[in-house]
């Protein structure tokens, strides 16, 4: 069980509130640029860089979820994350935009997908770079 000290509700009037108490991206994602041949350090790396993202020390997936729902009026507000969200869930055959954003954190796309919402969040521009590489993989 989780506390209601350990995930703040959202408050939709402020991407600065969103990003600065539910998410770190203090960071460098690293997992998947990383020089090893072992899948499993990788795996593992990946693990503990999702929950420092999250800002938990342990999978929760009921405060991920919650910390989801922050980011989705944030992803919707904007054209083009919202169109990379509906790309990820035509991808899990689905309709639903909102189905997509659990996919930015999945494993083949959260290096890129982290430093996207970050420039977002922290300059409100979309590196059109990241954002084309994570097309082209779609």
């Amino acid at each position: 069980m989780y506390s209601s000290s350990e995930v703040t509700q959202p408050n939709y009037n402020n991407h600065e509130n969103h990003h600065l108490t539910q998410f770190n991206f203090d960071f460098d994602v690293n997992y998947h640029s990383i020089h090893v041949d072992n899948d499993e350090f990788r795996d593992t790396l990946f693990r503990e860089q999702i929950l420092k993202f999250f800002k938990i020390e342990e999978y929760n997936q009921t405060i991920i979820d919650i910390k989801i729902e922050h980011l989705k009026p944030i992803i919707e507000s904007n054209n083009d994350l919202k169109n990379l969200s509906i790309k990820f869930s035509n991808i899990m055959f689905q309709d639903k935009f909102d189905i997509g954003i659990i996919m930015f954190f999945a494993y083949d796309y959260f290096h890129d997908t982290f430093l996207l919402l970050k420039e977002y969040l922290h300059k409100n521009t979309i590196n059109k770079n990241i954002y084309n590489r994570i097309f082209k993989k779609l």
